[in-house]
């Protein structure tokens, strides 16, 4: 049983280079970390990277398993890495997202506009986008899994009274440009996945949903008690999920969302 609490179904079931773009923030580290800890080495590309304290940790726990570099999708240009990524990767995780906090946005959906949805889709959609036809251009990813990190509400709606008691409702309805870009990439995973599937490679989406954090008491107490068992996801299951699709456990998998949510969205 290793640190993040699940069982290794086969020794180093991940083996080579991978890369996680997002590195950095929420659920970047965790995604390292699970490549990491089932045998593969991983580079993490983020805002942030050099600074996390997450990734530190990381790379003082596994030695020589982890680099990291600093990457700002909203004004670098992809090549700007070419001389940092010179090796043939078995994957690659596509994490770089943004999204509104709750009580940060506004009280109506009209009051969103351009420069929120541009801003959004500049990162989540096109950053990412970006950075994997680059890859492909350039021969980086050989046999590769390829998972982009989506989210339940590319299939459902945010919940307003999830987050209500945010400031007293005002500048809680979540950006709705966020749930669009993630509903745009699960598109985009299906294209590409059927097209790279005869060069050998896979194409996947794993969207998470309520995942436990340091969410506030009154957050938690209404997300569980709309959850058909009654919890939130723990970190350590997201792990796996990803391990499952990166490996060749997952072969038969093309184009396909993987939401991981308890049965919240299927209610």
């Amino acid at each position: 049983m290793n640190q993040l609490g699940w069982k290794i179904l086969k020794s180093n079931v991940l083996q080579g280079d991978y890369i996680v773009l997002g590195a950095d923030g929420n659920l970047g580290p965790l995604w390292v970390r699970a490549i990491i800890e089932n045998g593969g080495s991983v580079v993490g590309i983020g805002l942030h990277s050099s600074k996390d304290q997450k990734l530190k940790a990381i790379s003082s726990e596994y030695p020589g398993k982890l680099e990291v570099l600093d990457y700002d999708l909203k004004s670098e240009s992809s090549t700007s890495l070419e001389n940092s990524l010179k090796k043939i990767y078995s994957g690659v995780v596509l994490n770089a997202g943004i999204d509104s906090l709750p009580g940060t946005g506004y009280s109506s959906l009209e009051e969103f506009g351009r420069e929120e949805w541009a801003s959004t889709f500049q990162v989540n959609v096109f950053g990412n986008i970006e950075f994997l036809n680059y890859l492909l251009r350039n021969s980086k990813l050989s046999k590769a899994s390829i998972v982009f990190i989506g989210s339940m509400y590319s299939q459902i709606s945010p919940s307003v009274d999830l987050y209500s008691h945010f400031k007293g409702g005002i500048g809680s309805i979540k950006n709705p440009a966020y749930s669009a870009s993630k509903a745009a990439i699960a598109s985009a995973v299906r294209q590409y996945g059927t097209h790279l599937a005869s060069q050998g490679m896979r194409v996947n989406m794993l969207s998470p949903g309520g995942v436990l954090g340091n969410q506030d008491e009154k957050f938690v107490e209404k997300f569980e008690a709309k959850s058909p068992s009654g919890k939130m996801i723990s970190p350590a299951i997201l792990g796996n999920h990803l391990v499952y699709l990166l490996s060749s456990m997952s072969n038969s998998l093309i184009g396909q969302n993987l939401i991981v949510d308890d049965g919240y969205s299927v209610w």
